[in-house]
């Protein structure tokens, strides 16, 4: 009988740890939905008191404990706040969220963004860039985001990491047609646009619209 209630105390136990626990983790993604809704809306917004309040209670929702979501969002909201000023920080942020989640591609689009807008290095953008599309390459949510990152950082892609963006191109061409994808590329420059070009002329009958 002592065994048996022993083991019930220790059922109950554990019970309760994971009720625990699952309130934990609903509490941390009622944070990150909240601070996400709150930061697209700070971000359409100017300055002002409803911006200033929205960002403040992004703020509070984002102190740690963080889990990788929570650490990202506070490296978007470092970045919204002032690009400059907060990209080493947003840097450590991110570096956190991706320890936590490495598979996740979000993470390597906000580092190679950071990347583009203040690069640590000459070959920190090409690199990282090369990491997100190995981790993602099907992804077909995030091509166009892609596409448009790498054409604005196209004079630091590697060759590699062109044919690589070019591939996005010929995914989104096939969804999108050539004039489309064409001109979307070609509002970051006369070298994506003349590169994309060239590479749809070749597959021209798989695009939509042929």
């Amino acid at each position: 009988m002592r065994n048996a209630g022993v083991s019930i105390i220790g059922i109950a136990t554990i019970g309760t740890a994971l009720v625990l626990g699952g309130s934990f983790l609903a509490f941390q993604t009622l944070r990150g939905e909240r601070a996400a809704i709150g930061l697209d809306i700070y971000a359409g917004l100017g300055k002002g008191p409803t911006a200033q309040a929205k960002m403040e209670q992004a703020a509070f929702d984002l102190k740690e404990p963080r889990d990788a979501r929570l650490w990202e969002l506070e490296a978007d909201r470092l970045l919204k706040l002032n690009l400059r000023a907060n990209a080493t920080a947003a840097r450590v942020a991110l570096k956190r969220a991706r320890e936590m989640a490495p598979m996740r591609p979000s993470i390597r689009m906000r580092e190679t963004y950071l990347a583009l807008r203040k690069p640590e290095s000459p070959d920190t953008f090409n690199d990282l860039f090369m990491s997100w599309y190995k981790l993602a390459p099907y992804d077909v949510t995030i091509q166009d985001w892609r596409l448009s990152i790498a054409a604005a950082g196209w004079d630091r892609l590697g060759p590699e990491a062109r044919l690589l963006a070019l591939a996005d191109a010929e995914s989104l061409c096939m969804r999108w047609g050539r004039p489309k994808t064409i001109e979307f590329v070609g509002t970051f420059g006369q070298g994506p646009a003349l590169a994309t070009a060239l590479r749809l002329e070749r597959i021209k009958q798989k695009c939509a619209g042929g």
